[in-house]
């Protein structure tokens, strides 16, 4: 199945680009034992990562030739 193959191809593209450019420097240390700022900025890079996902894979996808449709 060509479509089975090209998601494939797309979803193997997506996630070495989006980890290519993804980098995680998590400092854990603070005077309380937790430290919020990274606890947050770590929820939001994570975000962003499955974000940069979709994209770069629906972008994958359209560039050969598939089209995104909405399922109502």
């Amino acid at each position: 199945d060509q479509f089975a193959t090209d998601e494939s191809v797309c979803r193997i593209h997506s996630k070495d680009k989006t980890e290519y450019n993804y980098s995680d420097h998590i400092n854990y240390s603070s005077a309380s034992g937790i430290n919020k700022d990274t606890q947050y900025n770590t929820l939001m890079n994570q975000y962003d990562l499955r974000r940069n996902f979709q994209k770069t894979f629906e972008t994958c996808l359209t560039r050969r030739g598939y089209k995104k449709h909405n399922s109502d």
